[in-house]
């Protein structure tokens, strides 16, 4: 579950699963001459974590 599942360059539209970062997306869409801008700190990937803050 971290793959790139479709691009469209021409909609700027990109289809990706759940785990894949940033970073990875930027590199496999660079020939396109589009990039993702944000920056949501250290290299991260969209899944959730079991972390659960105590109060």
């Amino acid at each position: 579950m971290n793959e790139i599942v479709d691009f469209h360059p021409e909609d700027m539209d990109i289809v990706v699963q759940p785990s894949v970062s940033w970073i990875d997306m930027n590199a496999s869409i660079k020939g396109s001459g589009l990039f993702f801008p944000v920056d949501p700190g250290p290299p991260v990937s969209a899944v959730a974590t079991p972390w659960i803050p105590k109060y």
